[in-house]
């Protein structure tokens, strides 16, 4: 079984220079509320920008990619997607919208993961969005040659629920513990779901080039998971 424990995040030695800049991250939250209301339009823009780089760049680790102008297009909901690539990237368009206007009702918990699982993938027509995976794979690296090893072994599949319930209450225990920063809690988070989970804490598969996943009944991208680290961003430097 996977145990999760953010306990020392609280041992009180954290560097300087990391302090000091989360300090100054709440200082620039404070200047921002501000001048968000004088300047709507400038910080609308922003966002809309920071939307279209959010999508191109996740998308692009996986080796799904299109225009610069279809992704504006896309994310703009301008254009219908046109091809299977597009319909994943309109998939991670909805979720980080939905983010974006929602972020205040969504936690992570295991039903809201899954909810933005089924949402990325209900597009391009995947019928096993927000679930687990039920098969075991692997991920395998395929060298310049054409040679393949096993990079790593992901998480059983009947090992899954239990360790993202794990996952899931650690989180929220260390969140609840006043002694710990929140925003170096969300960058573990963050790392927890890429390291010990990986591209297959869901459905396996990864897109990211020389990477392949052999085995299971579809594929769960964890780099798309970054969206949920959005979200526990926006809560503590926007709400």
């Amino acid at each position: 079984m996977r145990v999760f424990n953010y306990s020392f995040l609280n041992n009180g030695l954290l560097p300087a220079n990391l302090v000091n800049l989360t300090s100054s991250i709440v200082s620039l939250k404070t200047i921002a509320g501000v001048r968000k209301d004088e300047y709507v339009q400038i910080f609308t823009e922003l966002e809309s920008i920071a939307k279209v780089q959010s999508v191109k760049s996740s998308n692009a680790i996986e080796g799904i990619v299109t225009s610069d102008e279809r992704i504006q297009a896309i994310v703009n909901q301008n254009s219908a997607p046109l091809n299977h690539n597009e319909a994943e990237i309109a998939g991670y368009r909805d979720a980080l919208n939905t983010i974006h206007l929602s972020y205040e009702h969504i936690d992570f918990r295991q039903s809201d993961i899954l909810r933005l699982h089924e949402m990325m993938m209900s597009i391009a027509g995947y019928e096993y969005g927000g679930q687990y995976k039920t098969d075991d794979n692997v991920i395998l690296e395929v060298d310049a040659a054409g040679q393949q090893r096993v990079r790593f072994r992901p998480t059983p599949a009947e090992e899954t629920p239990q360790a993202m319930e794990q996952l899931e209450l650690a989180y929220m225990a260390a969140r609840s513990d006043s002694s710990i920063n929140q925003l170096l809690l969300t960058r573990k988070e963050r790392m927890a779901l890429g390291a010990n989970f990986n591209a297959d804490v869901l459905l396996c598969g990864t897109r990211v080039n020389h990477i392949a996943a052999c085995a299971g009944n579809g594929r769960f991208l964890i780099v798309r998971m970054y969206i949920l680290h959005i979200c526990h961003l926006f809560r503590l430097i926007c709400g």
